[in-house]
């Protein structure tokens, strides 16, 4: 799917001894393309960018994911 607006995904692990480790495998697919995600990250995603699935192939400790949008709505 896409959006009409842009929008941000982040993941993040829960190792405190490592905080760019995600603890886990999360398979995203961006324009069609598979990334393969292992290490924390945010994922900006312009409007109209075809976006999704997303399969979580192995998660080793609890992950930490949220998705924020613009939305075009003013505050």
């Amino acid at each position: 799917h896409a959006h009409d607006y842009d929008e941000v995904q982040a993941v993040f692990g829960t190792n405190l001894e490592d905080p760019y480790d995600l603890g886990g495998e999360m398979e995203f697919y961006i324009d069609g393309e598979k990334q393969v995600i292992t290490r924390s990250c945010l994922i900006f995603l312009p409007k109209g960018v075809q976006h999704g699935p997303i399969y979580w192939r192995r998660m080793d400790r609890p992950v930490f994911h949220f998705v924020a949008g613009t939305a075009g709505r003013p505050f």
